[in-house]
């Protein structure tokens, strides 16, 4: 992969991330998102859809428009590199070991309060019961992502890693 579209691809999915982490009804009435006008999300978005690490999964019309429901791809694109999944997988890690880090360093970290979980399991399965347990998990997290935002209710990151097992 070309280091600049690497740049580019990794700076849309930090962009994406940040607005969705702090995008409500202020922001829509500003006319942008987390400080950025709304042009820059949606080329934010072009970059992730034509590297196929996102996919439209619905479409409504709404007054004259368009508006699309994104998700992550089922699968990644099986064309890049060990290197280029190793520095994805990398860069992942990194952001949620950020996360953490941000979290317990700052006001009043509670994880029984907040519901924090981390798990691990050895699971003996073919390649294919494997992919069925991912589309399951899949299906499972698009239930809930649409979820509006209601009293009670808060962002709540979910993170799946699926890591080589030494035999």
């Amino acid at each position: 992969m070309d280091t600049r579209y690497e740049k580019k691809l990794y700076g849309s999915l930090y962009e994406l991330y940040a607005s969705a982490n702090h995008t409500g009804h202020h922001a829509k009435k500003r006319g942008n998102i987390c400080g950025n006008p709304r042009a820059s999300l949606y080329r934010h978005i072009k970059v992730l859809l034509d590297a196929k690490i996102i996919t439209v999964v619905k479409e409504e019309f709404k007054r004259g428009s368009v508006e699309k429901t994104y998700a992550i791809a089922p699968q990644m694109p099986y064309d890049n590199t060990n290197e280029e999944y190793n520095s994805l997988i990398q860069s992942a890690l990194m952001g949620l070991q950020g996360d953490f880090y941000r979290y317990f360093n700052g006001d009043n970290p509670d994880p029984q309060r907040d519901l924090l979980t981390v798990g691990s399991a050895s699971l003996m399965m073919s390649d294919e019961e494997m992919m069925e347990f991912i589309k399951a998990y899949g299906n499972l997290l698009q239930k809930d992502m649409s979820n509006k935002p209601v009293e009670g209710r808060k962002v709540r990151k979910v993170t799946l890693v699926i890591s080589p097992k030494e035999q």
